[in-house]
């Protein structure tokens, strides 16, 4: 009879409770410092951007290429206002 090969840990590690706190701000880092070096994308957050000038300035780049952030609704679904390209007539 052959014997089936033992099941890997990693499929129990999914079921732990997320990162919080300092481990998920190390996280975070480590994520964003990979996608600069590797891929040379900038990740921000507003909040972390001191500078009122320079965090508006950010923010209104981000609007202007992938619109305005819209409010969370239920079950995670994004609202926002429609372009006039979008309405129907």
């Amino acid at each position: 009879m052959r014997r089936h090969a033992p099941i890997s840990r990693i499929y129990q590690m999914g079921r732990s409770a997320p990162p919080s706190g300092e481990e998920q701000e190390r996280r975070s880092r480590e994520m964003r410092k990979t996608a600069w070096h590797a891929h040379g994308l900038i990740i921000l957050d507003p909040e972390d951007i001191t500078d009122d000038w320079l965090r508006q300035a950010m923010i209104n780049e981000a609007d202007a290429r992938y619109g305005r952030r819209g409010r969370q609704g239920q079950h995670g679904q994004v609202h926002r206002r429609r372009a006039r390209s979008d309405r129907r007539l």
